[in-house]
């Protein structure tokens, strides 16, 4: 059957078959990323922070911290019509880097320096150190999640 695809996901190495169960967890994790991902296979020992995001309980706390940290740029983009979450997106993944984002976004470097200036006005925050971004790194890792959260 060509037109199925496979995704699996790999749980962590299990010594104890009591220590069966979360392994299958993690398994389940790990193959809801590979969807998510488009990827065949992942391992949930390869999954980095997605391992903590994925074994909170109250999935409300986690829909919450998303909502508080990018809610007002949705209702701007909303709005006006614009891309403010997609360009923070952008902006962190790329370590503040204007040219690649603007090189990803096909936009010009001052468009992007522009909405820079916007996003971190309407969300009063300087987005310099690190304690201050990531928030909005999570939320977005969380946006990822969304199947998982949502169930």
């Amino acid at each position: 059957m060509p037109e199925l695809e496979l995704c699996v996901g790999v749980g962590s190495r299990c010594m104890d078959i009591s220590k069966l169960s979360v392994s299958y967890h993690r398994a389940k994790v790990a193959a809801h990323m590979a969807i998510v991902q488009k990827k065949r296979v992942i391992k949930f020992d390869e999954c980095g922070l997605f391992r903590l995001l994925y074994r909170v309980e109250d999935k409300g706390i986690l829909k919450e911290l998303e909502a508080e940290c990018l809610a007002a740029l949705e209702e701007h983009d909303r709005r006006y019509h614009a891309n403010y979450v997609e360009t923070l997106h952008a902006y962190l993944k790329h370590n503040g880097s204007i040219q690649a984002v603007a090189s990803e976004m096909y936009t010009h470097r001052n468009t992007v320096l522009y909405r820079i200036g916007n996003i971190k006005k309407i969300l009063g925050n300087e987005l310099k150190t690190p304690e201050e971004k990531l928030p909005y790194h999570i939320a977005f890792y969380i946006r990822e999640m969304q199947g998982w959260i949502y169930e």
